[in-house]
């Protein structure tokens, strides 16, 4: 197994000699005190551009690393990821290190899952899957059609086709769903992913979810809701405050509540390092007072809902670390706490029957495997992750 995560991981380094070690990346621990540690010069990080620079310091706390190590425990590389698709590397290359940004290099497999309720939605699939990401997958896929404490009972029955991430022979990132199929009291309740409208839809085609996410991050209060007269903490008078601040530790991910458009990447006066995303029907969302942006987003990019938009700052006129959210249809403001209730439309003409004929097929296949319950995973496919390369260095 070692010698295997080796031939995985460090295709050119030597295997004699050598550990690999699988770590967490601790609590406020910086870049630059790993970089001591290992005795690697300080250069390596301040020699790096602005934007690679702000790569790193995406580093976050809990992150699954790896460092090769010599018997000697120099450092001969080390895979540092920094989102589910990228990863910093750094080697030693006769007697000098290199920092290079690369892919992560994963297999993707499909499966399916299918058993009657036990316990609950989240203990009976991290009791199969050894996670709870499938179970968080399907809560917010469901959430606006299932209230899962009141509606789910033993005996329910559940089945899900979805594609799981291998990386180094572990489950890496999160699970994307497919299809699934739900029973309450008798009731059935599905979801089928659309790619072209990029989201879920039912056996009819109508949405199973609203139009945006609730919350564009993980927030821990909201320091400033939404109000028309609001007395500045900075300019000391009253003006209206169009969205709510969420307060957040600096460097927390913002993500975009729904598909859309950055039109807007950069300072924009009082509201600091800024992002504004246009969205279909007139809607548009900002994000405002950010570190930093994330990486590869540009004016005129297409944004995905959930994207990783940029971090938590205190850019701008700002009295602490926090997001301002706001949300406009047109140029009027909403405020935000209303934002679940913002629908998405069903499909039609053409799209709605290439989709219908598509879930005719999905639907089959989860009664099959919902009729002959494993009570486990059942593997359909394992497709190999071919745009992802090996890493040479």
């Amino acid at each position: 197994m070692r010698s295997a995560l080796i031939t995985l991981l460090f295709f050119i380094v030597p295997l004699m000699a050598s550990t690999v070690n699988e770590l967490s990346w601790p609590k406020e621990k910086t870049f630059l005190q790993f970089l001591e540690d290992h005795n690697v010069s300080q250069s390596l990080y301040y020699n790096l551009d602005e934007d690679d620079k702000e790569m790193v310091e995406m580093i976050f706390a809990g992150m699954e690393y790896h460092t090769l190590t010599s018997d000697t425990n120099q450092l001969l590389q080390a895979l540092i990821p920094i989102t589910e698709e990228l990863q910093i590397s750094i080697f030693e290359d006769q007697g000098n290190y290199k920092l290079e940004f690369v892919p992560v290099q994963y297999d993707i497999i499909r499966e399916n899952i299918s058993f009657e309720l036990k316990t609950s939605l989240l203990n009976d699939l991290k009791s199969i899957t050894g996670n709870s990401k499938l179970a968080l997958e399907l809560h917010a896929i469901f959430k606006d059609a299932i209230d899962f404490r009141r509606d789910l009972r033993e005996g329910d029955r559940i089945s899900v086709i979805y594609k799981r991430k291998l990386r180094l022979g572990r489950t890496w990132g999160i699970p994307e769903v497919e299809a699934a199929y739900i029973e309450t009291h008798r009731k059935k309740h599905y979801a089928f992913y659309d790619e072209k409208a990029e989201g879920y839809f039912d056996e009819k085609a109508k949405p199973v979810q609203g139009m945006f996410l609730k919350y564009p991050l993980k927030w821990s209060r909201i320091s400033s809701p939404f109000s028309s007269r609001r007395l500045h903490p900075i300019l000391n008078e009253y003006r209206a405050h169009n969205g709510i601040d969420y307060a957040a530790p600096v460097g927390t991910p913002v993500w975009s509540v729904a598909n859309g458009k950055a039109i807007y990447v950069g300072q924009k006066g009082g509201y600091g390092k800024t992002v504004v995303i246009q969205h279909k029907n007139g809607y548009l969302t900002k994000y405002a007072h950010l570190k930093g942006y994330a990486h590869g987003v540009r004016r005129g990019d297409y944004i995905k809902q959930g994207q990783i938009v940029g971090y938590v700052g205190n850019t701008g006129l700002s009295t602490g670390p926090h997001l301002h959210f706001g949300l406009y249809k047109g140029r009027v403001a909403i405020n935000p706490a209303h934002i679940r209730g913002i629908k998405k439309d069903g499909l039609t003409g053409e799209h709605r029957r290439t989709y219908m004929a598509h879930v005719t097929t999905q639907m089959d296949t989860l009664h099959y495997y919902a009729e002959n319950l494993t009570g486990g995973v059942t593997r359909i496919a394992s497709l190999s992750y071919s745009e992802n390369p090996g890493i040479s260095r």
